[in-house]
């Protein structure tokens, strides 16, 4: 059966909470409507290569469109990894971690991002932004992650978020996901009409 497969990668720094986020989804979701969530870690619960979902989302212009979703390690070593990934994504969640002190830590993660996508020539490709756990004391406010992370004030394509009881995940999926079948659905136009 022909489908659209269409891979939304969560990318974020180490601890901000993107396996939590596939794990928030996954509870939120009806099992039929999902696969497992596949989190191969190792003894300290460290992801060790890619949290591997998938969600089936509906269908465009009557071709089903399941979305996969992958949550990278927040890990330098497997930048290789991470950019053969990011060759086949069509969107992106970035997971920020809003405790103090995770400033430098998320700027840098986003940058890495950006530098991935620039490299394959794909600086466009949608990207939401999780501020994650907004439930720990101290969390630094929406205005200061906007600020920290160099965000457009404008474009507001942000959510706050814990991933540990679900509080925002769903929202930021559905974003992301509306993103991308708005440009798959161009592209696919586009096709047509030459």
């Amino acid at each position: 059966m022909r489908e659209i497969p269409t891979r939304i990668v969560y990318w974020g720094p180490r601890g901000s909470g993107k396996t939590e986020t596939l794990r928030a989804i996954a509870a939120g979701l009806d099992p039929k409507s999902c696969g497992p969530l596949l989190t191969p870690s190792d003894q300290d619960s460290r992801t060790l290569f890619m949290d591997l979902m998938t969600v089936e989302m509906g269908a465009l212009d009557g071709v089903p469109v399941r979305l996969h979703l992958v949550g990278l390690p927040g890990d330098d070593r497997l930048n290789e990894n991470a950019l053969a990934v990011v060759r086949g994504a069509h969107g992106f969640v970035f997971v920020a971690d809003s405790a103090p002190g995770r400033q430098e830590e998320n700027r840098s993660a986003l940058e890495s991002l950006r530098r991935h996508l620039a490299a394959i020539g794909q600086p466009d490709r949608p990207i939401v932004v999780q501020f994650n756990r907004r439930d720990i004391a101290g969390a630094r406010s929406t205005e200061e992650m906007v600020t920290d992370l160099g965000l457009d004030q404008a474009a507001g394509q942000w959510f706050e978020t814990t991933a540990l009881n679900g509080s925002g995940v769903m929202e930021a999926l559905a974003a992301v996901a509306v993103r991308v079948v708005d440009v798959l659905s161009a592209a696919a136009e586009e096709r047509s009409g030459t």
